[in-house]
């Protein structure tokens, strides 16, 4: 299994300023439906009263965001220079 990539990573091997902006852009839309994706599961949740899910998605949702706020700064800071 190969592992992934950062995107910060990805970012610094391209040149072209076009590139790295639908490389970001791609990356925040994923992060999106990610996100989006995970909102519906704990509205499923609450709404069938299934309580220990809830505490499930919500790790899970700290999982998801967590790393991507982490990275970020990262991909702000590689974008600038």
């Amino acid at each position: 299994m190969s592992k992934r990539t950062s995107i910060s990573e990805r970012l610094k091997k391209s040149q072209k300023k076009d590139s790295r902006r639908q490389m970001a852009h791609e990356w925040v839309d994923k992060w999106e439906q990610d996100y989006l994706y995970l909102l519906s599961q704990i509205k499923q949740a609450v709404s069938k009263g299934y309580d220990d899910d809830l505490v499930d998605l919500f790790a899970d949702l700290r999982g998801l965001q967590q790393p991507k706020f982490e990275a970020l700064h990262r991909v702000i800071d590689e974008l600038i220079t």
